[in-house]
């Protein structure tokens, strides 16, 4: 898998091989330099070796997320907002990896825009990676196809109460909520009900990759909603580089439209009651 190559973009002397080597750590194979709930403020520089970005399903299973190579740097989002670690980093096999002093690199940022740009840009698709990771249907994808989903995807934050797709929508995108909550809404003789809530996690559009089929329903948001956009055209070709997603999305859709029918039929069960004398 490609990697970035931050190196050229250090001040010179965060590339002298003086000032490298009074600054490594050596990591042996499966070795953590940080563990889930870690804090920190600062980022790591990759010299030698692989560290894996890695976190845990709901059954414990480890889910890869990342792989970090020669040149990349790990942690670079904490540079701007320093806090928990939500994941855990550990090398791959054995590595050397060189803290990058948090007040110099903030001073580093101001001198050279570029540096701070890729930076910012990198966080950005660690941020996209991450949310396609944390999906239970889209974790299974291989990571260099989750990667592709992640760079050509982009985030969109939308308000409360704003309408994203109507019933039978073409949809250009396969969205997935990645923060708030949105629901389906009908509406009907003038009435709005509400047939199913959609929280993070969810996707939208997910038939139109397995039937062709539009959106189910209007979708509404309920609160401010992050919402990850994946491009149709892009999101075919990963279920045909990878067939069993398609089951997946199959299996997924089911279950999803037996529940938007399943509360239909209770709405319609409680009118119906209403109705009678």
């Amino acid at each position: 898998m490609p990697t970035d190559d931050f190196r050229p973009l250090l001040p010179p002397y965060m590339r002298n091989n003086l000032w490298l080597q009074m600054r490594r750590k050596r990591l042996h194979e499966g070795q953590h330099l940080l563990h889930h709930g870690d804090t920190g403020d600062t980022l790591y520089l990759v010299c030698e070796g692989e560290l894996a970005e890695f976190s845990h399903d709901e059954q414990g299973k480890a889910l890869l997320l990342d792989l970090i190579g020669p040149g990349d740097v790990v942690c670079e989002d904490k540079l701007f907002k320093p806090g928990i670690h939500k994941s855990d980093i550990a090398a791959n096999q054995r590595s050397i990896v060189v803290k990058l002093p948090r007040k110099k690199m903030t001073a580093a940022l101001q001198e050279n825009p570029a540096l701070k740009t890729a930076l910012l840009r990198k966080t950005e698709l660690r941020r996209m990676l991450l949310a396609i990771s944390a999906c239970p249907v889209l974790q299974t994808i291989p990571l260099q196809l989750r990667r592709q989903l992640a760079i050509r995807g982009h985030m969109q934050q939308y308000a409360a109460g704003v309408t994203i797709h109507r019933a039978g929508e073409q949809l250009q995108f396969v969205d997935l909520i990645v923060h708030g909550e949105a629901c389906y809404q009908l509406q009907e003789q003038g009435m709005i009900k509400e047939l199913k809530p959609l929280k993070p996690g969810a996707l939208i559009g997910e038939t139109a990759a397995v039937r062709g089929s539009g959106c189910p329903a209007d979708m509404v948001t309920y609160h401010g909603v992050s919402i990850f956009h994946m491009p149709y055209a892009l999101f075919i070709n990963v279920v045909e580089a990878f067939p069993p997603l398609k089951n997946n999305l199959a299996s997924y859709a089911a279950k999803q439209r037996a529940l938007l029918m399943h509360k239909l039929n209770e709405l319609q069960t409680q009118e119906l009651n209403q109705r009678r004398p």
